[in-house]
Protein backbone atom coordinates (compact mmCIF):
# COMPACT_ATOMS: atom_id res chain seq x y z
CA UNK A 1 0.00 0.00 0.00
CA UNK A 2 1.38 3.21 -1.34
CA UNK A 3 -0.48 5.64 1.44
CA UNK A 4 -1.45 5.50 5.67
CA UNK A 5 -4.06 7.49 7.25
CA UNK A 6 -2.83 8.61 10.56
CA UNK A 7 -5.51 10.27 13.02
CA UNK A 8 -4.40 12.91 14.88
CA UNK A 9 -6.75 15.31 16.83
CA UNK A 10 -9.48 17.30 15.10
CA UNK A 11 -6.75 16.28 12.05
CA UNK A 12 -6.01 13.52 9.67
CA UNK A 13 -2.62 13.33 7.58
CA UNK A 14 -2.44 11.23 4.37
CA UNK A 15 1.17 10.02 3.83
CA UNK A 16 1.68 8.64 0.19
CA UNK A 17 5.18 7.53 -0.45
CA UNK A 18 7.09 5.77 -3.58
CA UNK A 19 4.53 4.63 -6.65
CA UNK A 20 1.34 5.88 -6.12
CA UNK A 21 -1.45 4.24 -8.56
CA UNK A 22 -4.52 6.08 -9.21
CA UNK A 23 -6.40 3.29 -8.05
CA UNK A 24 -4.24 3.51 -4.86
CA UNK A 25 -5.30 7.34 -4.35
CA UNK A 26 -8.98 6.97 -4.84
CA UNK A 27 -8.85 4.36 -2.05
CA UNK A 28 -7.22 6.44 0.25
CA UNK A 29 -9.92 8.86 -0.02
CA UNK A 30 -12.47 6.33 0.23
CA UNK A 31 -11.02 5.15 3.36
CA UNK A 32 -10.62 8.48 4.99
CA UNK A 33 -14.15 9.06 3.83
CA UNK A 34 -15.92 5.90 5.55
CA UNK A 35 -14.13 5.97 8.79
CA UNK A 36 -16.00 6.70 11.44
CA UNK A 37 -13.59 9.51 12.80
CA UNK A 38 -13.95 11.61 9.69
CA UNK A 39 -16.74 13.74 10.89
CA UNK A 40 -14.63 14.94 14.12
CA UNK A 41 -11.71 16.46 12.19
CA UNK A 42 -11.38 19.89 11.05
CA UNK A 43 -8.50 19.58 8.95
CA UNK A 44 -6.59 16.84 6.23
CA UNK A 45 -3.56 16.80 5.40
CA UNK A 46 -2.08 14.99 2.13
CA UNK A 47 1.39 14.32 2.32
CA UNK A 48 2.95 13.44 -1.26
CA UNK A 49 6.58 15.00 -0.63
CA UNK A 50 7.53 11.29 -0.30
CA UNK A 51 6.18 10.34 -3.81
CA UNK A 52 8.40 9.42 -6.46
CA UNK A 53 6.41 7.80 -9.19
CA UNK A 54 2.58 7.63 -9.82
CA UNK A 55 -0.20 7.42 -12.52
CA UNK A 56 -2.61 9.96 -11.07
CA UNK A 57 -4.45 11.60 -13.90
CA UNK A 58 -7.17 14.00 -13.96
CA UNK A 59 -9.92 11.05 -13.72
CA UNK A 60 -8.63 10.77 -10.43
CA UNK A 61 -8.82 13.98 -9.05
CA UNK A 62 -12.14 14.19 -10.43
CA UNK A 63 -13.52 11.13 -8.48
CA UNK A 64 -11.84 12.75 -5.27
CA UNK A 65 -13.59 16.29 -5.96
CA UNK A 66 -17.08 13.98 -6.53
CA UNK A 67 -16.42 11.75 -3.19
CA UNK A 68 -15.79 15.42 -1.57
CA UNK A 69 -19.26 16.40 -2.74
CA UNK A 70 -20.93 13.09 -0.54
CA UNK A 71 -18.75 13.75 2.47
CA UNK A 72 -19.14 17.43 2.86
CA UNK A 73 -23.13 15.97 4.12
CA UNK A 74 -21.14 14.39 7.01
CA UNK A 75 -18.22 17.18 7.35
CA UNK A 76 -18.91 20.72 5.56
CA UNK A 77 -16.19 22.64 7.30
CA UNK A 78 -13.12 20.68 6.54
CA UNK A 79 -9.93 22.82 5.25
CA UNK A 80 -7.49 20.48 3.14
CA UNK A 81 -3.83 21.31 2.86
CA UNK A 82 -1.42 19.46 0.24
CA UNK A 83 2.49 19.02 0.78
CA UNK A 84 3.62 18.26 -2.54
CA UNK A 85 7.13 18.90 -4.87
CA UNK A 86 6.66 16.95 -8.07
CA UNK A 87 5.55 19.73 -10.25
CA UNK A 88 2.75 17.40 -12.32
CA UNK A 89 1.07 16.62 -9.37
CA UNK A 90 1.17 19.97 -8.30
CA UNK A 91 -0.84 20.92 -11.57
CA UNK A 92 -3.14 18.27 -11.33
CA UNK A 93 -4.24 19.19 -7.74
CA UNK A 94 -4.67 22.29 -8.48
CA UNK A 95 -7.25 21.62 -10.78
CA UNK A 96 -9.18 20.36 -8.42
CA UNK A 97 -10.05 24.18 -7.53
CA UNK A 98 -11.10 24.65 -10.90
CA UNK A 99 -14.61 26.43 -10.97
CA UNK A 100 -16.28 23.60 -12.92
CA UNK A 101 -15.67 21.25 -10.12
CA UNK A 102 -17.50 23.25 -7.44
CA UNK A 103 -15.07 21.61 -4.96
CA UNK A 104 -16.75 21.92 -1.80
CA UNK A 105 -13.45 21.63 -0.27
CA UNK A 106 -10.60 24.57 -1.39
CA UNK A 107 -7.15 22.80 -1.54
CA UNK A 108 -4.19 24.89 -0.52
CA UNK A 109 -0.69 23.32 -1.88
CA UNK A 110 2.80 23.57 -0.26
CA UNK A 111 5.81 22.26 -0.41
CA UNK A 112 6.41 20.75 2.84
CA UNK A 113 4.12 19.18 5.62
CA UNK A 114 5.04 21.45 8.30
CA UNK A 115 4.43 24.58 6.03
CA UNK A 116 1.14 22.63 5.29
CA UNK A 117 0.28 22.33 8.81
CA UNK A 118 1.63 25.49 9.35
CA UNK A 119 -1.10 27.06 7.21
CA UNK A 120 -3.67 25.19 9.94
CA UNK A 121 -2.79 27.66 12.51
CA UNK A 122 -5.17 30.29 12.57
Amino acid sequence: MAYAIAWEPKTAIKRYSGFVSGAEFRDAVDELCMDEHFAGIDWLICDLTAVTTHSIDAGDVEYTVAMSHGSRRFNPHLAVRVAAIDPTLIELLQSANDPEYLNPYRTAIFPTLEAARASLQV
